[in-house]
């Protein structure tokens, strides 16, 4: 692919926009929604004929510093006792929820996230596994996903295969960037060989996946020094790379006003970063799977992606389809039987509920009919980058072009700016329209006004600061 094909297409498609990790997104949750609300969809699902398997996360918020670009809902401390109180009541939320859940309802995926999982210690999170084993149903072990996220600063070798011996196969590290003057801009300095000692002792111990997350548009970046980021990351040959725009959000996030705005790259800049790295990461050999995700040809989320398996959900894009997702611990979110619900985002307000013995739901959403296809179509979209109308009228008992008839028009910029091509049996994604997802799927969002999204592509996330640049 030429990438400098995308650069007027960037300038014509610029805007905000969600991330569509879920349909309705986070901004339509409500607080009408309740806990009540939340059993009627659990007891419902427990009903189906063929019960769903479970995917489970767990939001650790602890940090043991604060990185100043991060968005994500934490808490920086060293108290030890704050910690121990919460995972009291993060085991007493593991409880309630399993014995929302019928026996026959099997865990295929859990994933720890944060704030930093790493913040505890070994002991810690095998003792947490041990009370998830204890009350959930757990899956074959060679089906069983289990992904924990991974401050290089908090973790050596040996804790890496400790990680590891606990069941952990897949890890994911937040490097950001490889270079100093970065590193010390957003408080996050961390070497090189503390990385590449992770990821050996990771592979060594048996780990099946070792994914990175990096960051671009961050302050002193430039092409030279993220080159040589690039170059390094490349030698450790990551399975998966996440590659996100730094988001400068600076009135919503307070630690972000601790980074100098001087030293920002321009948007031009920001965008020429992004291009060095889409032809850095194709020039290895990662194939590019859309909205900031690349892997390995052999990873099997790159298998995935090519028979069109793939789903996304509030941890990106993953290789298991038809989970019911229970979020537990603060902020966060499950999905579950056609509803969305969000736990209390604030430590107290989460630990209110439990101690009155009652689940920290504070907002959600049921998902209409309307919802359900809508989210459907998205969903297809990010995923297998296609639109079908015959089996959309099939599951839904619509007629498709009746239903989307404003939307189709909508449709036909993008088939003349060659992001769609129109087929037989439908519309596909070009190779370059895989970068504009956003900007499709925004074109189905009902809450959004039909007239502002054709022109979007610089998207903002709602819900995190590692929103993507496309």
């Amino acid at each position: 692919m030429n990438f400098e094909d995308i650069k007027p297409l960037i300038e014509k498609y610029q805007g905000r926009g969600p991330r569509y990790t879920s349909y309705p997104t986070a901004l339509q949750f409500t607080d009408k929604f309740t806990d009540v609300d939340y059993q009627e969809h659990v007891f419902a699902s427990n009903q189906q004929p063929v019960p769903r398997p479970l995917s489970l996360y767990f939001h650790i918020p602890f940090c043991q510093s604060l990185c100043y670009y991060c968005g994500c809902n934490k808490v920086v401390t060293h108290k030890m006792s704050q910690v121990e109180h919460y995972m009291d009541h993060l085991y007493q939320e593991i409880e309630m929820q399993s014995n929302l859940y019928d026996g026959d309802r099997f865990v295929e995926q859990i994933h720890l996230g944060g704030g930093t999982p790493t913040y505890l210690s070994s002991e810690m999170l095998e003792e947490m596994m041990e009370v998830v084993a204890q009350s959930f149903h757990l899956g074959l072990p060679s089906k069983l996903q289990m992904a924990i996220e991974i401050d290089p600063r908090t973790v050596n070798a040996q804790r890496a295969a400790e990680l590891v011996g606990i069941g952990f196969n897949r890890v994911s590290l937040g490097v950001q960037d490889l270079d100093p003057v970065v590193q010390k801009a957003i408080n996050r300095e961390q070497s090189f060989e503390e990385i590449s000692d992770i990821v050996s002792a990771t592979r060594d111990a048996g780990g099946d996946s070792v994914s990175f997350d990096l960051l671009y548009g961050l302050p002193h970046q430039t092409l030279p020094r993220f080159q040589q980021t690039l170059e390094r990351v490349l030698t450790l040959k990551p399975d998966r790379i996440a590659l996100y725009n730094y988001a400068h959000m600076p009135d919503k996030i307070a630690s972000q006003r601790l980074i100098e705005t001087s030293a920002l790259p321009s948007a031009s800049a920001k965008i020429e970063l992004f291009l060095l790295a889409h032809r850095e990461l194709d020039a290895a050999g990662y194939v590019y799977l859309g909205m900031d995700h690349f892997a390995l040809p052999t990873d099997p989320l790159a298998i995935a992606f090519r028979n069109n398996t793939m789903q996304r959900n509030f941890q990106g894009y993953s290789t298991h389809a038809g989970c019911d997702l229970v979020g537990m611990g603060v902020s966060a979110i499950s999905h579950v039987n056609g509803c969305y619900s969000q736990n209390s985002t604030s430590i107290k307000a989460y630990s209110e509920s439990i101690s009155h013995n009652r689940l920290p739901v504070a907002r959600g959403f049921s998902l209409t009919h309307d919802d359900m296809i809508r989210a459907d179509v998205i969903q297809r979209l990010m995923c297998q980058g296609s639109i079908h109308p015959v089996e959309i009228s099939r599951t839904y008992d619509i007629i498709f072009e009746q239903y989307f008839y404003s939307e189709l028009d909508i449709l036909k910029g993008f088939v003349s700016d060659g992001i769609l091509t129109v087929q037989d049996n439908g519309w596909q994604v070009t190779d370059i329209g895989r970068y504009f997802l956003r900007s499709i799927a925004m074109v189905f969002d009902a809450s959004l006004p039909k007239v502002q999204q054709p022109n979007v592509a610089l998207l903002v996330s709602q819900q995190s600061a590692y929103s993507n640049l496309l």
